[in-house]
């Protein structure tokens, strides 16, 4: 369907029993899961066109898709697991065991996990969207049917079909809540999830710097750079000596000469003597 003239303009054949689809906005694709066909429709953005068929396991009949790293996650409801697809070779590269009968995903940007209601295993498996690994299993109601991520709140909530309830589950870490300045509150180094992220035009990074006995009262020298996904520097944020306590800073979306930066994945990157931590954020014009 146009989305301009909101017409009809191509219908595309894919496999047996469509039932799920995510788009990856990043190389313009269009992935479909198709139940009985136990495999996905990869489809072309700009074409239409079918560009290949990736087999999963059986009964495929979620997906979500993991921008920070470039993966479609794929439910497989009578295999008891997850498959990971690379969206740059559009292959599996990992299938990861959940609870039973996997039907609904979501993926959370705030913290970059994925999150897998298991119809009858009462239960959410927790995916780390880095490794791809199981986290945790998390036990629901009776049989979750559905699942979505509210980024207002950081939490995920389940519809359960089998209980007539909603289980709402809090999301680590809740970085989009704000922090208040606390020179005793520092116990470690952190740089949160940019909220809201994706984002347009501007969005928060949340930091702590850490304090101890010795440089609570103390000045720590800490930077905050934004780097774009080749490495270039994009713009500093913040360079000068911060005391222990936690912080926010907002970036407007635009480099160190004022000039709006292109819709794209960039790097965050916090740095002292003695830390780095890096993260990602997703500006969309």
């Amino acid at each position: 369907i146009d989305g301009t003239l909101d017409t009809l303009v191509a219908t595309i054949p894919c496999g047996d029993r469509p039932l799920a689809l995510a788009c990856n906005f990043k190389d313009n694709k269009i992935y479909c899961a198709n139940f009985k066909s136990h495999n996905l429709t990869v489809i072309d953005g700009v074409t239409d066109g079918v560009i290949t068929t990736v087999p999963v396991g059986g009964y495929p009949c979620a997906l979500a898709y993991n921008f920070s790293d470039n993966k479609i996650y794929c439910a497989n409801a009578s295999s008891n697991n997850v498959a990971i697809i690379n969206c740059e070779t559009d292959q599996v590269i990992k299938a990861v065991s959940t609870g039973l009968t996997p039907e609904a995903l979501v993926y959370n940007p705030q913290n970059n996990r994925i999150y897998c209601a298991n119809y009858n295993g009462n239960s959410v498996s927790v995916i780390d969207g880095e490794t791809d690994d199981v986290l945790n299993t998390l036990p629901v109601k009776k049989w979750p049917k559905d699942i979505v991520y509210n980024s207002s709140n950081n939490k995920v909530y389940t519809a359960n079909y089998g209980d007539s309830s909603v289980s709402v589950i809090s999301c680590y870490p809740g970085s989009d809540v704000p922090d208040e300045e606390n020179e005793e509150s520092a116990q470690e180094f952190l740089l949160s999830q940019n909220y809201p992220n994706p984002f347009n035009p501007t969005t928060t990074i949340h930091y702590t710097v850490l304090g101890s006995q010795f440089t609570v009262h103390s000045s720590i020298h800490t930077n905050i750079t934004v780097y774009n996904i080749m490495g270039q520097k994009v713009k500093t944020l913040v360079d000068e000596p911060r005391r222990a306590g936690k912080y926010k800073i907002i970036w407007d979306g635009k480099d160190g000469c004022g000039k709006e930066v292109a819709s794209g994945v960039y790097l965050y990157r916090i740095k002292t003597k003695d830390f780095l931590q890096t993260k990602k954020m997703l500006l969309i014009r």
